[in-house]
């Protein structure tokens, strides 16, 4: 109904997925052929920094295998719970994987991008390790 109706519709959907497909298109565009293997490059180290931080706290990897720029933990507390907790320290944290997977219970997925500091991965890791009681 929307796109026969668009001047009268109450939503703007399409205008939305519209403008995320432009946004995309010139981020790729500006970033080029090396820019985005840079970006991915440096995706990857970022959640290979994040991996190394948290091993050291006590957080390996639940998985073995290769990882781009996401991996699983498991944590010692509910991870909704902690989420909570670092979100009122101003810390955004993962997704957690119990309610879609049962035998995760525990299971958090962690992400890292070149949006993320060296400084801000470390923070996260102490953060994280401080409030999994």
């Amino acid at each position: 109904e929307q796109h026969i109706r668009r001047e009268k519709a109450t939503s703007n959907i399409c205008t939305n997925e519209g403008l995320i497909a432009l946004a995309a298109t010139v981020h790729l565009s500006i970033l080029g052929k090396e820019g985005l293997y840079e970006m991915a490059l440096e995706n990857f180290n970022r959640a290979g920094f994040l991996k190394n931080s948290l091993k050291a706290k006590g957080y390996p990897p639940k998985f073995s295998g290769p990882f781009f720029n996401e991996f699983v933990i498991e944590t010692k507390t509910d991870p909704a719970v902690l989420n909570e907790k670092l979100l009122k320290a101003g810390v955004v944290s993962g997704l957690p994987l119990g309610k879609d997977y049962p035998g995760l219970k525990h299971g958090l997925l962690l992400c890292a991008t070149e949006l993320n500091s060296p400084e801000t991965i470390t923070h996260f890791a102490d953060l994280l390790a401080a409030n999994d009681q």
